[in-house]
C-alpha cells in the first residue's frame, strides 16, 4: 500500500512538473515562442500528426511543447527540419548556443543551411546503401544490432559478451558523421568476423534489419536476436525500458538456457521481454492503415482486433519469420525520410505487422518459454 501511494505521489509530481514546464516560460522562451509563431514555419498539423500519443494539452499547445520538450528530444517542427541534424551539419549553428530551430529562424533559413540528413529516397542526391557480402555462418544463431547512439554500444557489447552465446554479429550503424564512422572502424578492428555496415538515417532500426534480410545473409540461421540502441528521449523512463528489453532477451548466463528453450518450443516464433507482448486494438496508435497495406503484400487481411506485437522491437525471432519478412519485398522507398515522429511511421507500422506475420507462420509471440 505504501509503495502504491509513493508511486502515485511521484507520478502526480511528475505530471505537475511537466505542466509547469509547458505553461511557465522564461523571458527567453517567450521570445522564442513569439518568433516561432510569427515565422509561420512551424507546422502545427505535422507536429500533431507525427506525435499523436502526446497528452491532449501538449497537442493543443504544440509550439509550447516543442520548445519545452520536443526540440531536446529531436522531434521535427516541420517535415524537412531535424534539430539534431541541423546542429551536427552546421557548426555555426552549434556554436551559437541557440536552440536549433531558433537559429534557423534567425539566420539558417536565409542562409539556406542544411536542415536534415540525406535519405536513400532523395530524388536529386540519394544517400547510398552499402553492399552486403555473404559470409559462411559460424553459428546457427545471429545477433543483428542497430546503433544510432554510439555511446550505448558498449552496453550492448557487454550484454553480448555476458550471454556466452556463440553468435555471428551483424552490426548496422547510422552514418551521422565522424563519431559513427570511427565506431564502425573500431568494431571492425575488435571483431574482424563481424559484418559492420554504415547505413543512412532511414527507417529507424527497422529498415537496416529488413535490408539485411532482403540480402539473404540471415537465411542460414535458426534464430536471430534483434537489438538496437533504444533511447526513447521523449519518454520519462526510456533508459529503464531499454535495459529491461535488452536484459529480457539476453539475461547474462541464463541466455543459453532461454534460447535453447525458445528453439525447442514448437509454437513460439518470436520471444520478447516479459511484459512487452502487447495485445488488443488499443495499441494501434496511428499505425493501422499502413500496417494493413504492408500485410496486404503477403495476401493477408487480418482482424484489426487481433493485434499483438513485441513492443520496443528487441527480441529473438525464428527463421520462418525472417522468410515471411523477406516475402514482403520492402525496400528503402517503403520507408519515408526520417521525420522524427514518435508514432505513425513505416517502422512503427512494421512493428505492429510483425505479430500478424508470426501468426501467419503458424507460430505465436511469447514472453516466457
Amino acid at each position: 500500500m505504501k509503495t502504491r501511494l509513493a508511486n502515485y505521489v511521484r507520478h502526480k509530481a511528475w505530471v505537475f512538473s511537466l505542466l509547469r514546464r509547458l505553461l511557465v516560460f522564461s523571458p527567453t522562451q517567450r521570445a522564442y515562442l513569439n518568433q516561432l509563431k510569427q515565422s509561420g514555419l512551424f507546422d502545427r498539423a505535422f507536429y500533431r500528426r507525427q506525435n499523436p500519443q502526446l497528452m491532449p494539452l501538449f497537442l493543443w499547445l504544440p509550439e509550447r511543447h516543442y520548445i519545452a520538450f520536443g526540440e531536446a528530444a529531436g522531434l521535427f517542427p516541420r517535415p524537412d527540419f531535424s534539430p539534431t541534424a541541423y546542429l551536427r551539419l552546421n557548426p555555426e549553428a552549434a556554436a551559437s548556443q541557440l536552440p536549433p530551430f531558433l537559429h534557423y529562424l534567425k539566420a539558417g533559413c536565409d542562409q539556406q543551411l542544411i536542415t536534415r540528413d540525406p535519405s536513400p529516397t532523395d530524388k536529386n542526391k540519394p544517400a547510398p546503401l552499402p553492399p552486403v557480402r555473404s559470409r559462411e555462418p559460424g553459428s546457427d544463431l545471429a545477433a543483428v544490432v542497430h546503433v544510432y547512439y554510439p555511446d550505448l554500444w558498449p552496453e550492448i557489447e557487454q550484454l553480448l559478451a555476458d550471454s556466452g552465446l556463440a553468435m555471428d554479429w551483424y552490426i548496422t550503424i547510422t552514418d551521422l558523421g565522424p563519431t559513427h564512422r570511427e565506431l564502425a572502424e573500431a568494431i571492425s578492428r575488435s571483431y574482424p568476423l563481424a559484418t559492420v555496415l554504415l547505413m543512412p538515417n532511414h527507417g529507424r532500426d527497422v529498415f537496416p534489419w529488413v535490408y539485411l534480410i532482403n540480402a539473404g545473409v540471415l537465411d542460414p540461421y535458426r534464430a536471430v536476436c534483434k537489438l538496437h540502441t533504444k533511447r526513447s528521449p521523449h519518454l520519462e523512463h526510456g533508459a529503464a525500458w531499454r535495459d529491461s528489453l535488452l536484459r529480457g532477451v539476453l539475461p547474462g548466463a541464463a541466455s543459453a538456457t532461454r534460447v535453447k528453450a525458445f528453439l525447442e518450443h514448437p509454437k513460439l516464433g518470436l520471444l520478447v521481454c516479459q511484459g512487452q507482448h502487447l495485445q488488443g486494438p488499443k495499441w494501434w496508435g496511428a499505425n493501422q492503415p499502413r500496417a494493413m497495406q504492408m500485410l496486404a503484400r503477403a495476401g493477408l487481411q487480418p482482424d484489426p482486433q487481433a493485434l499483438n506485437f513485441a513492443a520496443g522491437s528487441i527480441f529473438w525471432v525464428k527463421a520462418p519469420i525472417i522468410q515471411a519478412i523477406a516475402a514482403l519485398g520492402l525496400t528503402a522507398a517503403d520507408f519515408e525520410p526520417e521525420q522524427g515522429g514518435t508514432d505513425g511511421s513505416t517502422a512503427h507500422a512494421f512493428e505492429r505487422a510483425l505479430g500478424y506475420l508470426v501468426t501467419h507462420c503458424g507460430l505465436r509471440v511469447g514472453e516466457q518459454v
